[in-house]
């Protein structure tokens, strides 16, 4: 998947030499990617990359088995900019993201990056993630 910054605004560092450089912002990103994994257990990390002003990684979705985790072959991901609103028992409706889903996942791990990124930059609210993102 690929998530890329707010207006593609660079970041996340810079490429000198054919090098890619990482700032702060730049570390939390990547600090937070591989975290995910060891929070969230229904997640399978793999290659993993920053860009000034995106990130590329792969992720595997695992389900429960009966005593270990097998990766669920072929389910949607579903990429979404808002969650569904499905309706439940004529109640209004709600926000509402599938849990351990590539779209949950996704939602979480922007969330964190961006309070962490707004903290250090003393941008409360500031936009760091475009909208969606693609699988």
């Amino acid at each position: 998947m690929t998530i890329c910054t707010y207006n593609r605004e660079c970041l996340f560092g810079e490429v000198v030499d054919g090098e890619m450089y990482l700032n702060n912002f730049g570390k939390i990103v990547e600090k937070e990617w591989w975290k995910s994994s060891e929070i969230r257990k229904e997640i399978e990390l793999d290659a993993f990359r920053v860009m000034p002003n995106h990130i590329h990684g792969i992720v595997m979705i695992k389900e429960i088995g009966q005593n270990h985790f097998q990766p669920v072959v072929g389910a949607p991901v579903g990429a979404q900019g808002l969650a569904p609103l499905p309706l439940r028992n004529n109640e209004i409706r709600r926000l509402y993201r599938k849990p351990k889903s590539l779209s949950s996942f996704i939602a979480g791990y922007k969330s964190v990056c961006k309070t962490k990124i707004n903290n250090l930059r003393n941008t409360p609210g500031a936009t760091v993630w475009q909208r969606n993102f693609t699988p």
